[in-house]
């Protein structure tokens, strides 16, 4: 700023302050320009999303419960929403109540899949499933299984069946689990 306005030191407390607000604005609006000449990194489509579960799963699209995903109990039995275009964060709880644990889920173009790409973890917070929710610190999702171990119709075959990585195998892991995947 002293390079700018070469009498900087004689100004008064008021009108350096007036100065700095407009510098300090002038570097926003230069963040923000350059925020809005970028392309857009997606075209926001409506899309179908299966799921499928061992054993339940409970679906949410931006903390919204999708009405009678409770419903998907069994490995062999999916469901499928429509994931809005502007959605911004999926959620799934995961309730394992007997044997191998895991859900297996995606888009039906592929475009999102289930994977270790997903946080997942054992410990219930407030807003877990919320826009906005620091999970960063939460661990990728464990693969458990590949598509191909326990194929499921309707679902791309890149997915894998996810969940935490707890000792999931010998019956005394994580029984419920919170997963999420920011769009």
């Amino acid at each position: 700023m002293n390079q700018c306005f070469s009498n900087y030191s004689k100004l008064n407390k008021e009108d350096k302050l007036l100065m700095q607000t407009i510098e300090q604005l002038r570097m926003e609006l230069e963040y923000y320009k350059t925020i809005a000449e970028r392309p857009p990194t997606q075209v926001q489509v409506d899309r179908k999303f299966t799921l499928d579960a061992d054993d339940k799963v409970y679906l949410y699209f931006d903390g919204e419960e999708i009405k009678g995903s409770s419903t998907w109990m069994s490995w062999k039995t999916s469901g499928t929403a429509i994931l809005p275009g502007n959605t911004k964060v999926i959620a799934i709880k995961g309730v394992n109540t007997y044997g191998d644990p895991g859900f297996l889920g995606s888009t039906n173009d592929g475009y999102i899949v289930t994977n270790s790409s997903w946080r997942c973890t054992k410990d219930y917070s407030l807003g877990w499933n919320r826009i906005g929710y620091d999970y960063y610190n939460w661990p990728g999702a464990y693969e458990v299984l590949e598509y191909s171990d326990k194929p499921v119709s309707g679902i791309n075959p890149n997915a894998k069946w996810i969940w935490t990585q707890d000792d999931y195998r010998n019956g005394k892991g994580d029984r419920v689990v919170f997963c999420r995947f920011d769009l």
